[in-house]
């Protein structure tokens, strides 16, 4: 599986000299991808390096692939066969429980508002982020349902709390979407894939 490599990539965040680090308005990535004279495993240590190139991401790029992230972190949770209730629990509480930023609505007020962004933006990008949006509310009810039918009364409380976080969450995302998500979390486990 992780023989004949001679690509490495990495990423790093950049912000334009005069922004904010931190504001998704102006958060960049660039990809930096390192292709080497040999591929590895090799019996020497080190190789030349031959090419370095580097990709630029914009800010709604970059906050797709924040969204696309915690998308495939809730899925790999809801989709294992014997589901962890802490790991779970905590990339639930880090998706509709929001604390010190809001994240994923912080993307939605910047690319989704409706005045100011005309033409500012691809479409099929914005689209792109739209579906996203939506398999993100769909991922974290699912994710509600199965929590709930693993846990014990003395997480009702904390469930209930995230009950309502979701909900939030799936309203604000549905206003900024124009769109009503309408998700009974009482139902059962059936159709948890994505």
């Amino acid at each position: 599986e992780n023989l004949n490599v001679n690509q490495f990539w990495y990423e790093t965040p950049y912000v334009p000299p005069g922004k904010k680090m931190g504001d998704m308005e102006f958060q960049q990535k660039h990809k930096t991808i390192l292709t080497t004279s040999l591929p590895f495993p090799s019996i020497l240590k080190r190789l030349p390096i031959i090419s370095k190139t580097t990709i630029i991401y914009s800010p709604l790029q970059t906050s797709l692939d924040v969204i696309k992230s915690r998308v495939q972190s809730l899925a790999s949770e809801v989709n294992i066969p014997n589901p962890n209730t802490k790991s779970l629990q905590m990339v639930l509480q880090g998706s509709v429980l929001l604390q010190v930023n809001a994240g994923i609505l912080e993307i939605c007020r910047i690319f989704l508002k409706k005045e100011g962004n005309e033409g500012k933006y691809k479409k099929e990008e914005l689209d792109e982020l739209k579906r996203e949006l939506e398999r993100f509310v769909e991922i974290c009810g699912k994710g509600l349902v199965l929590n709930k039918s693993m846990i014990g009364g003395e997480q009702m409380e904390f469930q209930k709390r995230l009950e309502e976080g979701y909900e939030d969450v799936k309203k604000q995302i549905g206003e900024f979407l124009g769109k009503d998500f309408n998700e009974d979390l009482n139902k059962d486990k059936e159709g948890v894939d994505i």
